[in-house]
């Protein structure tokens, strides 16, 4: 890897996705390219805002279709309002959301009772992709678990690159999640004793 360059948030990774197999270990070069990047994504948005917060929602049940964007206000509300780490209601609707992203790289409009997507294109609502990086920054908030931090990485990455397709609340939002992501990754460096 060159010095500065960090290849994983350029060009449409909905529909070329990088699938981060077999990556070189690159260490403190690699962090310092990943910082360097999202510092120019951060100078091109516009001041960093938090989304709203939930103002409710019911339980979520599984039936014949998943509406996902249902599901993430789900999570993203069980995660603001319950006292313990990762609520019961809420583990394996963000096991499978995490899985079903880890493996595609894509979140689709809609699931089957299966996870399976009802519709596999339609995977391009970028309103989805920002929620689930609030999820999966709340999630690691909760946890410190680094999956959630993994997943949050790439899901930053896709919408890093396709910025200029959100609106303005929603590239807020994006500064936000940037600069949540950096105290994050600035922390588990600091516990393995890395200088960024």
């Amino acid at each position: 890897m060159k010095s500065g360059h960090y290849p994983y948030a350029t060009g449409d990774l909905l529909d070329d996705r990088h699938n981060y197999f077999y990556t070189p270990y690159e260490g403190l070069t690699f962090l310092k390219a990943w910082e360097e990047d999202r510092n120019r994504v951060l100078a091109s948005l516009p001041a960093p805002q938090p989304a709203p917060r939930t103002n409710g929602c019911p339980e979520f049940r599984e039936g014949d279709r998943i509406d996902t964007i249902s599901l993430l206000e789900f999570l993203c509300h069980k995660l603001e309002s319950s006292a313990q780490e990762i609520p019961d209601s809420v583990r394996p609707w963000l096991d499978r959301l995490l899985q079903r992203f880890e493996v595609n790289k894509r979140l689709h409009d809609e699931y089957d009772s299966h996870f399976h997507p009802n519709d596999r294109n339609a995977f391009r609502r970028l309103d989805l992709y920002l929620r689930f990086a609030e999820v999966m920054a709340a999630a690691h908030h909760r946890t410190s678990k680094l999956t959630y931090l993994n997943v949050l990485l790439k899901c930053l990455d896709t919408l890093s690159a396709l910025r200029d397709r959100l609106d303005k609340a929603g590239q807020a939002r994006l500064a936000h999640l940037i600069l949540e992501e950096r105290r994050f990754v600035r922390a588990v460096a600091e516990k393995v004793k890395v200088k960024l």
